[in-house]
């Protein structure tokens, strides 16, 4: 994952003025010293400690924290007895991926239906760009395309995103390589291969005629009712 975390050690003595003691980060898992006062002692330029001005607050900012960072980080002040805070950081990997095979051949004529799901992110993502073969289709969620009415997106933000991207009426033009990418990038973009062909693929072919195809709409209330389905679930075992 590729997002800035920031570490805040909050220490107060009510009985000493801690202001102008040396403050310490060290990281658990290998009992590494990271900075001690002004001096930092990791080579990596990621970890960046700040101590705010005339307050007991000092910060250790990780940028673009990736999933190895995770673990205990304790900060530490040169008291006598020693004071410390130790903090937990859980990274979290976002993932992204487009529901169905790697490579999809649908007729001419027919709606093509992708959806991307992205999860485990910190935060929703702002939009979920849909590209083919690198040519952005729409970058935001919008009820059409405004470059062509054919295409329709629908996203649904929260804990789990949900993109779909509708074409109507495909067209052999519609073929190549699809991606959904989320903004700002917490997870890697989502890849599926579309063929749009006049060939017999049964096993292949995404059946998704004007009579038999799910609209965006319905797919995400499909999806979004067995997450909810899902997590009652998961809290009914707990209990």
């Amino acid at each position: 994952i590729a997002f800035p975390v920031k570490l805040t050690g909050l220490l107060r003595d009510e009985n000493r003025n801690i202001c102008g003691l040396q403050v310490s980060w060290v990281r658990q898992r290998d009992l590494h010293i990271i900075s001690a006062g002004d001096y930092i002692y990791t080579s990596d330029q990621r970890f960046k400690p700040k101590h705010v001005d005339n307050t007991d607050e000092w910060y250790l900012h990780i940028e673009y924290a990736q999933k190895e960072d995770s673990g205990i980080y304790e900060c530490q002040v040169s008291t006598e007895p020693k004071m410390s805070l130790s903090f937990f950081l859980n990274v979290i990997e976002a993932k992204s991926e487009i529901l169905g095979s790697a490579v999809i051949q649908v007729p001419p004529g027919s709606t093509i239906n992708l959806t991307c799901i992205i999860n485990q992110t910190a935060s929703p993502p702002l939009f979920v760009y849909w590209h083919r073969d690198e040519k952005v289709l729409s970058f935001r969620d919008s009820s059409a395309d405004s470059s062509n009415d054919r295409i329709k997106v629908n996203t649904v933000k929260g804990p789990t995103s949900i993109s779909v991207l509708e074409i109507r009426d495909a067209q052999s033009s519609d073929s190549g390589n699809y991606s959904c990418r989320p903004v700002p990038q917490y997870a890697d973009p989502a890849n599926t291969t579309v063929h749009v062909l006049n060939g017999e693929n049964p096993a292949a072919m995404q059946h998704s005629n004007h009579k038999n195809s799910l609209t965006s709409h319905s797919i995400l209330l499909t999806i979004l009712a067995f997450l909810v389905l899902k997590r009652r679930w998961i809290v009914f075992l707990i209990r």
